[in-house]
């Protein structure tokens, strides 16, 4: 015995103990990965329906996608303080847990499943297979495969299936680089799904495709916690760790991206591009930085004025790009190199770079209404002045704060249309997140 407490009891407690931790951590991983597919499927189905519904560049956007993965962006505002800190922990692993979902784009035929509808209600384990677990709602099935794979099915319309079907034969010759720090948790090999319990029959949906997601975290905290854990070095690098392996993910992503978007270029128009890689137009250093270069979109490509546009797409792949990509290195760099400051061009710069490859931003901070809102207006406002040219920026930014669609989302969470910053507060958030004066109340619960 240990302290006169018999052995048989110690192991037991610590057995009880360690069953425990995994159950949190089970059920933590069940919530945390809920959420982000919830957020990754509304995503995938909406970069098929733009494109099902103007075509143009939200086609060439599903075209590389469902070559190279869906890229998403988490984009948060969580500080390193208190609650927020497990949150931020939470949110990377989600974020990790995305890349073993493999999403399946399908039409059922109709009466062709034989399952009730249980949303609201958890998935049900197969009685005939236990790798079998079967969820529908709202347009989506999840279930295992063979290889203990989730997939999930979004059923798509007729004009959706019509659009991925063209993007996927559109890319059909394109081979995926294959990645020097291949990850292991990955899963490799085809799809194989059990068709011979009760939970699957009559489900023989048609696929049209089989894509992954590839989601990154960038993470830079805003508020007044987060200057306090700055100033005391409270979990400062685990922000910095997160952006780290983001940076390196993204990376990754670029050199996919960047081969898929020379493929369409070669498909569509071959003879200008075989030009462009012998160096025909003239070279990069020639073109003088358009005065947007810094966030314009790749996928803003018109192949009707023949050479010209190679060069501009040249210039844009080459010079765009790569400068966007060297911002968030030296953004995530500075914030490693001076973590008693808070870096927003982590946030800004990251965002810029996921909306040039094609990708999607997904902002959040503890409650999603007050962070999240000013980040929200200040990336549309982005967004409009430099992809559409309007003019007031700022004007534009404290107006849609004042009197947006985010204050009814404020409202509808707490009562009231103010966001939940006090005048100290609002001085502690960088310059581009305070909300206007007027919008905002201390006695709003949060």
């Amino acid at each position: 015995s240990v302290n006169n407490k018999p052995l048989s009891f110690i192991v037991k407690d610590e057995l009880a103990l360690i069953v425990k931790r995994k159950f949190e951590i089970s059920r933590r991983i069940d919530m945390c990965g809920s959420q982000a597919l919830g957020c990754a499927v509304t995503i995938v189905r909406g970069v098929c329906t733009l494109a099902a519904l103007y075509g143009g560049n939200y086609m060439d956007i599903l075209a590389r996608s469902l070559s190279t993965g869906f890229l998403i962006m988490f984009q948060s505002m969580l500080s390193t303080s208190g609650d927020e800190l497990g949150m931020i922990e939470d949110l990377e692993l989600a974020s990790f847990w995305l890349s073993l979902v493999a999403i399946r784009l399908v039409v059922v035929p109709p009466g062709s499943i034989e399952v009730e509808d249980n949303r609201g209600a958890s998935p049900r384990k197969s009685t005939t297979s236990p790798t079998v677990m079967r969820g529908v709602g709202d347009g989506i099935i999840c279930q295992k495969d063979m290889a203990g794979r989730l997939v999930v099915d979004i059923e798509l319309t007729s004009n959706e299936a019509r659009a991925v079907e063209e993007a996927s034969e559109y890319m059909k010759h394109f081979n995926k680089p294959r990645s020097a720090s291949d990850n292991g948790y990955i899963f490799e090999g085809p799809i194989v799904m059990t068709t011979t319990t009760k939970e699957t029959k009559g489900y023989n949906p048609k696929v049209f495709a089989v894509c992954e997601l590839f989601s990154v975290v960038f993470t830079q905290g805003v508020n007044e916690m987060q200057t306090v854990a700055n100033k005391r070095g409270l979990h400062v690098q685990t922000q910095i760790d997160i952006n780290n392996t983001s940076l390196k993910r993204l990376e990754e992503y670029y050199s996919y991206s960047k081969a898929a978007l020379q493929h369409q270029l070669a498909v569509k128009a071959p003879e200008y591009f075989q030009n462009y890689l012998n160096n025909t137009p003239p070279r990069m250093s020639t073109f003088s930085p358009p005065k947007n270069a810094h966030i314009s979109t790749s996928s803003t490509i018109n192949f009707s004025d023949g050479r010209s546009s190679i060069s501009a797409v040249a210039a844009k792949v080459e010079l765009m790009h790569d400068r966007m990509l060297e911002y968030v290195r030296k953004s995530v760099a500075d914030s490693a190199n001076h973590p008693s400051e808070k870096h927003s061009n982590v946030l800004l710069k990251s965002s810029s770079l996921c909306r040039a490859l094609g990708g999607t931003i997904a902002v959040l901070c503890k409650s999603g209404k007050d962070r999240t809102s000013m980040s929200v207006t200040l990336e549309t406002t982005r967004c409009l002045v430099e992809d559409l040219g309007v003019l007031n920026g700022q004007e534009i930014c404290e107006i849609m704060r004042q009197q947006g669609v985010r204050r009814m989302n404020v409202y509808a969470n707490t009562g009231q249309s103010m966001y939940a910053f006090n005048p100290l507060q609002r001085s502690f958030l960088p310059a581009c997140y305070r909300p206007p004066v007027g919008s905002y109340a201390g006695n709003v619960t949060s």
